[in-house]
């Protein structure tokens, strides 16, 4: 046994826990990894629905008046004959839209954002403003977007 040139048992079992050693400390550091760079992507998913509402909702807002909430979800005129619907649902948020006021069919569906965990809509007293807080969710991410919208239109009798 003296000029034998192989491994031992004691060499080999030493080498198989040196390499589960190793295995056991590196593969928890790359699920972190892994795990953080997900939650990264999911954010940056977030952030681009969160500006991608803003700017869909930017000039049709700003044009809205007399805000009012039904049933959870927002509705405001645009003129005598216009009325917008946001309507969540299933987490998504919605636009829908009536051109015979308040009370006529709402017709149509643009998709304005995806990943809505919740949604909520304060209103100013005079009906002409309202406060949008929206709770977005993706994964592990999570980000909420608050934004005031005002109508810029000064309308007689509000």
């Amino acid at each position: 046994m003296k000029s034998s040139n192989g491994f031992t048992y004691i060499e080999l079992l030493i080498s198989f826990s040196l390499t589960v050693l190793i295995l056991a400390t590196v593969v928890p550091v790359i699920g972190a990894i892994t795990r953080e760079a997900e939650q990264n992507v999911d954010h940056v998913v977030l952030q681009r629905e969160a500006s991608a509402l803003h700017f869909l909702l930017l000039n049709e807002m700003k044009q809205g008046y007399h805000f009012r909430v039904m049933g959870g979800d927002l509705y405001f005129q645009l003129d005598d004959a216009r009325t917008v619907q946001l309507e969540h649902r299933q987490g998504q948020l919605g636009r829908r839209l009536s051109k015979r006021g308040a009370q006529g069919p709402f017709e149509g569906y643009i998709l304005l954002s995806r990943h809505i965990d919740h949604i909520d809509y304060h209103l100013d007293e005079d009906g002409n403003g309202v406060t949008i807080r929206v709770l977005y969710k993706k994964g592990d991410a999570a980000m909420t977007l608050e934004t005031h919208w005002r109508s810029r239109i000064e309308r007689e009798g509000g």
